[in-house]
């Protein structure tokens, strides 16, 4: 939900969508602009996820850019992130307030 307090005389940022949102790095609070996601899943689940989410990347990833090198980097980035979450026995919760 957004609000935003103006007089009624303002009626145009409606009207003319008219809306600015502030930078997340203007915020107070870090977590203001967090998205909001499902962080139910178990450790298991959010690897599975994460590998899923990999194979996709690749999948859309353009045939000129599909070279041996960059999958050699999507599959270290993909181990580094499981070693992460294995290492620090993270569920989802925790990884995504961490590195989302």
């Amino acid at each position: 939900m957004l609000y935003k307090y103006l007089i009624v005389d303002r009626v145009s940022v409606l009207e003319d969508l008219e809306v600015r949102f502030s930078q997340p790095r203007a915020l107070n609070d870090p977590f203001e602009a967090s998205p909001l996601i499902d962080a139910t899943l178990d450790q298991a689940d959010f690897i599975k996820k994460i590998e899923l989410d990999a194979e996709e990347l690749w999948s859309t990833t353009a045939d000129k850019e599909k070279t041996p090198g960059n999958y050699q980097l999507l599959q270290a980035q993909l181990h580094a992130a499981k070693l992460d979450i294995y290492e620090k026995n993270v569920s989802s919760k925790y990884w995504f307030r961490a590195y989302g």
